[in-house]
């Protein structure tokens, strides 16, 4: 298809100018761009299996068993919600793959806000009080600037990111629908500054949406902590 030689198919596709566009430099090459392609569809299809993390780098590897890591104790320690967490837990896989090809799948999307629906049920049916409005604006302010971004210029944000924040704006939003705000906005700074040291001119952002939503929950969890031990005081 000449300049405009699409790497995948479906809701996910993007044009060889990448995923997510950060300055103005070369096309890459056909061949390439076929590459990407084939290796974003077999993973796009590595619904629970190894695949994903066998094809990831080892960097990728220890940044999803830190992230992994990271939530379980703050889930056990800070008493960030249970579903919560089971939300950014499900959504690595999807990560892994992001970094790899600059594209979130379908099916780890269904599987994170599955997974997410069915632990924030189970904590209903237990007894916790959850806002029903404040998750929905969770999705919605985390998930809604990305769209415009999206809309704007598809190749430049994947629309793979809008449904990955509805899902993680919305664990965001059992907590308090703000965090959303700062989860996306740690997420656009971050991934910036990366992509700015390494000089890149493409990044995947979903991992760096994760990475937002898990330092906004923690630090949220951490803040709160603190005022209620002062306050006791």
């Amino acid at each position: 298809m000449g300049a405009e030689q699409r790497l995948f198919e479906g809701d996910e596709e993007r044009s060889d100018r990448g995923g997510k566009v950060t300055s103005a430099e070369p096309l890459v090459s056909s061949s390439r761009a076929q590459g990407s392609r084939a290796e974003g569809e077999q993973l796009g299809s590595a619904v629970f299996t190894e695949q994903a993390w066998l094809a990831s780098t080892p960097a990728a590897r220890w940044g999803a068993l830190i992230t992994a890591t990271a939530t379980a104790l703050a889930v056990a320690a800070l008493g960030v919600p249970v579903a919560s967490g089971v939300a950014v837990l499900a959504m690595i896989p999807a990560m892994l793959i992001d970094l790899q090809v600059h594209r979130i799948p379908d099916p780890w999307v269904v599987v994170a806000g599955v997974s997410f629906g069915s632990a924030l049920a189970l904590s209903i049916a237990l007894g916790q009080s959850v806002s029903a409005p404040n998750i929905i604006a969770g999705a919605a302010a985390m998930a809604l600037p990305i769209l415009c971004l999206h809309l704007i210029s598809p190749t430049a944000m994947g629309f793979g990111d809008v449904k990955a924040a509805i899902v993680l704006g919305a664990a965001l939003g059992v907590v308090n629908w703000q965090l959303a705000l700062v989860g996306l906005t740690l997420a656009a700074g971050i991934g910036a500054s990366i992509g700015t040291m390494r000089r890149s001119r493409t990044i995947a952002f979903g991992p760096y949406l994760l990475i937002g939503t898990l330092i906004a929950l923690t630090a949220d969890s951490v803040f709160l902590d603190a005022a209620l031990k002062g306050g006791g005081r």
